[in-house]
């Protein structure tokens, strides 16, 4: 678990700084034996922490709910009309057959299964940059 360091080039040392500095060179190319106290210590240790990562998400979470509340608020009957407008004119296109693929797939189903498959996609990179 010891691992020698390279020292930073330094003026050359004279005397007995000398004959010290060859000594502990070459002392630090072996081994130390630990008996396992290295390893002992490093399992010890507690587990990196993830809370900021969290409190991210958390505070973005809490950010779009906040947004959706002022503009529910805010929005008032406008905001309730477009919805129910934009819910129907989904409903409605949803329900088309994609050509070729008969009635089992229709535009919704895939539309949603792209969005799913583009938030795992997302969701994987996330997790692979934070490694």
């Amino acid at each position: 678990m010891n691992t020698p360091e390279s020292p930073a080039p330094e003026a050359s040392p004279s005397g007995d700084d000398h004959r010290l500095e060859q000594m502990l060179r070459k002392a630090s190319s072996a081994y130390i034996d630990d008996a396992g106290f290295t390893a002992r210590i490093m399992d010890a240790l507690p587990a990196p922490r993830r809370h900021a990562e969290r409190r991210r998400y958390g505070l973005l979470l809490g950010a779009a709910a906040l947004g959706c509340g002022l503009a529910t608020v805010l929005g008032g009957s406008d905001l309730i009309t477009f919805v129910a407008t934009t819910l129907e004119e989904m409903v409605a296109w949803s329900a088309l057959p994609v050509p070729g693929l008969g009635s089992a797939f229709t535009v919704g189903v895939l539309a949603c299964w792209t969005m799913t498959a583009a938030a795992g996609w997302w969701a994987w990179s996330q997790m692979r940059s934070t490694r």
